[in-house]
Formats: C-alpha cells, structure tokens, sequence
C-alpha cells in the first residue's frame, strides 16, 4: 500500500534509523510506521524526534558493560578485603525480576564465566543462613531513579548484616548518575554500572540534546506534547516512573523510565518496544532471610576463649564514616592498639538502623561497637534506642572529629580545592563536609578520604578515641 505523504517522507530516514539500531532490536519499518501513525498528523515529527534519539543497546553493548562494571566492582571487593570467590559471594537479579533481570543475570554468568551454583536461589540460599557469604551482588540492566533500589537494599541489609554479609553491590549496564548518588549516599551498597547518563540524554531536560534545532522557548511545548500522550497509554506516569522520560531501551525489554509512548499497551495503545512482567528476585528471599536471622540471635555467639583472640566489629551509619574508618584502621593499626586479633569494618546506613537490627547484630556480634555520628536530625532519639541494646561511641558530629581541621585546610588545594572561608570550628566543619563528600560517589570520595587520614589526622583526637573505644571494648 502506499503510505500517506506525511509518512511516506518520512520512509528514508525512518529505514535509515532503525538500520543503525542493533540486530537483535528486532523492529520492523512497518511496525514504526504503525507506531507513528498513532500520533496526529502534526506530531509525526515528535514521533520522528522519539525514535531518532532512542539509545537503543544491544547485546554486544550489554556484554562489555557487564565485563567494564564487574572488573570495577572486583577492584572494590578487594579493598574491603573480600575478594569474590565462588566461596565467598553470591549473585542474585535486584528486585522483583523478571525476563529483564534473568536475561543480565543470564550474560552476565556467560561473561563472567559465574557457576549457576553461585547465584541466589533455593539451592543456595542456606550458604547465607550458614554465614558462608561476605558478598551480595545485586545485577540490573538499569538504575532510573535509585528509590525502588534504596528500599530493597535497605530492607535486605537489615536481615542480611547479621548472617554475616559484610559488602553489598550494585552491578548495572546502565546507570542514570543521580541514582547511583542516591544508591550510595543512602546504603550500604556500592554501586558500579558502565554506561552513566544524566538528565541531560534524557527528554524531561530542556538542555537536552533530545530538542536540537527547536528553539528554547518551544522546548516546553513540546515536553508537554510528549506528557499529553503519555496520559493516553499511562496516566500514572506520562513521562514514565519518576518523571525521568528516559530514552534507552534494550532489546529484551524497556525500563519503566523510559517514555511509556515506546513500551505501554494501555488503552490499546501499540508500543514499539514491549515491557515484559516481572517474577520474583531478592526481594522474595526477604522473609527467609529474617527467620535465618532470628534464629542465628536467639542461639548467639560463643565469646572467644582468648581475650586477644577476637574480631572487633565496629558498626558505622553511612557509607563516607565506613569508606574513611578502613583507611583509619589500618593506617593507625587499630587492631594493635585494642588487643584484638582484627577489626572489621560494616556500615548499615541511618536508615536500617532499627531496634530489631542491632539486638540481633549484638546478639551474633559479642565483640561489637556501634559508632554513630551526631549530625543529623533524629540522631539523639535514634542513639537513645541504639544505647539500650548496645554498646555506642559517639563521634561529635562525624568522623572528621579526628582531623585537624587546620591541616585539612592545608590540604586543600592538592585537592584541587581553595581555602574555604568559615565563621567557626562548626561552621569549617559543615563547609568541609559539603565541599569534599556531598554528592559524590565512592569512587570520587575514597582518593580524598585517603589523604586525609595519611596527612591531616588529630592525633589528640585519635588517643581519645582509642581511649574511648577501649572503654566501649571492656564494659
């Protein structure tokens, strides 16, 4: 048949696109016709515009960001000093996965060359309740937004910090950058993905390169167009979840954060890329995870026969106070100087750090010390509860307590920093907090961190806390 003539000029570059898009994409010409011609007539070109921004990721893509983010995430398991073994880890899809989750997890075995018996399941799920595994690693195809990743990762790691998993990961093709921000200033977790966006390669930003050639002052126009028909096929979302109008999409399936326009069935709409139903993931393992942590509490721990034969654990709230205590632990040889055999360092973030958690974590942890920081709202009420059930060391506000606040200053511009300007010793605190760590990810922070115990620690400060510290040990 032939094509009405808005459409039929359009056949070239259509045929054009889709001939740079990966094989296994598996789009005909005539099925983005029939999607285009869903728009009115006057929005043939935004539907034009759509597919020709689309990051459309294929499996060869898919395979060597998977190999880039595990060999980061490897070089992280090792500073911690739990490199991944087939003894010591396993691997499990994030969420309640579906065909998009077993798919990664799928290559990713294949990439890796991961036995089937190391990724989470029936079969394997007791080498946990055993206290075998220092190692969970979470795969994804994407992070959007990073709230539904922060609720999971918080929720497990409160059952699964006590059976003594002491390092969770995020491994991820794809990641938007302000999730990963928030996946690492808000958990435990680390997270490594190898291809990172922002706002900018996506539709919801005016700066993007989605709206080339269309003046600044229609941009919002046409964003609202995009919403409009996003109401037609998922109201709930028009721009997909989160608002991010995120334009990737991978063969297999399509993030929810991608425009609904290209994968919703609501409403009889035709998607151009499917989104498939999701199964069950981690999250279906939680309940079990709780009962294997209930009865490793009630049966406890045996304390060492040796006084100096035991592991200190010293618990910390966020990821910066764990990232700066194992450089402080083995730059000053903490163990040493407390008589103990080792210590240990595990962050549970403010947001796990529930009543039920640190009972069960001093009832399996008999060499434990909880050190919280003062900086935050709620933090008196939190250690209040902390302090009934458990041994606490307060740091007054953080752990940059133990730096010379005027070496820091000194340090700054190797940094590539200036001095920062302040009214007092809190006000320097707050500045340094805010120009050195906020917003940033792990891999930005740990080189600073790094430096500052090497160069700039309060050795006054450093004696009180061990002091302290020692106090907290004997009680």
């Amino acid at each position: 048949m032939k094509y009405p003539k808005a459409i039929e000029d359009q056949l070239a570059e259509v045929t054009t696109i889709i001939g740079k898009w990966p094989p296994d994409a598996d789009v005909s010409a005539e099925g983005v016709i029939n999607w285009i011609l869903q728009f009115d007539e006057a929005d043939f070109d935004l539907a034009l515009r759509v597919i020709r921004n689309l990051n459309v990721i294929g499996q060869k893509d898919i395979d060597r960001g998977l190999r880039v983010a595990f060999s980061k995430l490897s070089r992280k398991a090792l500073e911690k000093g739990a490199r991944i073994t087939s003894r010591n880890t396993l691997f499990a899809a994030m969420g309640d996965v579906g065909k998009s989750g077993a798919m990664i997890s799928y290559h990713f075995r294949m990439n890796a060359e991961v036995s089937e018996e190391n990724f989470l399941g029936p079969d394997t799920i007791d080498f946990i309740k055993e206290g075998k595994i220092e190692n969970i690693v979470l795969i994804d195809d994407i992070v959007g937004t990073g709230h539904q990743a922060t609720r999971e990762i918080n929720s497990v790691a409160g059952e699964l910090i006590p059976l003594g998993v002491k390092n969770i990961f995020v491994l991820t093709v794809c990641g938007m950058r302000e999730a990963i921000v928030e996946i690492e200033e808000s958990t435990k977790a680390f997270t490594f993905s190898a291809f990172e966006y922002s706002s900018v390669d996506t539709a919801s930003s005016l700066d993007s390169s989605f709206y080339t050639d269309v003046p600044h002052d229609s941009r919002s126009a046409l964003l609202e167009q995009l919403k409009n028909y996003g109401t037609i096929c998922y109201p709930k979302g028009p721009l997909g979840y989160g608002g991010i109008a995120g334009l990737i999409v991978f063969p297999y399936n399509t993030p929810n954060t991608t425009l609904p326009i290209l994968w919703s069935d609501s409403n009889e709409w035709i998607p151009l890329f499917r989104r498939v139903k999701r199964l069950n993931g981690i999250a279906s393992y939680e309940k079990q995870f709780k009962k294997a942590t209930d009865q490793k509490a009630k049966q406890g721990e045996q304390p060492s026969a040796s006084s100096q034969d035991y592991t200190l654990t010293l618990f910390v709230e966020g990821k910066r106070d764990e990232q700066f205590f194992d450089f402080f632990i083995s730059y000053i040889d903490l163990a040493k100087l407390v008589g103990a055999n080792e210590v240990e360092i595990v962050s549970l973030g403010t947001n796990v750090l529930s009543e039920r958690l640190v009972r069960n974590l001093v009832n399996t942890n008999k060499h434990a010390v909880f050190v919280v920081d003062d900086d935050y709202p709620g933090a008196a009420k939190m250690h209040a509860r902390v302090e009934d059930v458990a041994k606490v060391l307060k740091l007054k506000p953080n752990f940059l307590a133990l730096l010379d606040l005027d070496r820091v200053q000194r340090e700054l511009p190797r940094l590539g920093i200036q001095e920062l300007p302040h009214n007092d010793r809190n006000d320097l605190h707050r500045r340094i907090e805010q120009t050195l760590f906020r917003g940033g990810t792990g891999d930005r922070v740990s080189p600073i961190l790094k430096v500052l115990v090497e160069r700039c620690l309060d050795h006054d400060a450093v004696r009180e806390f061990i002091q302290a510290l020692g106090e907290k040990i004997a009680a």
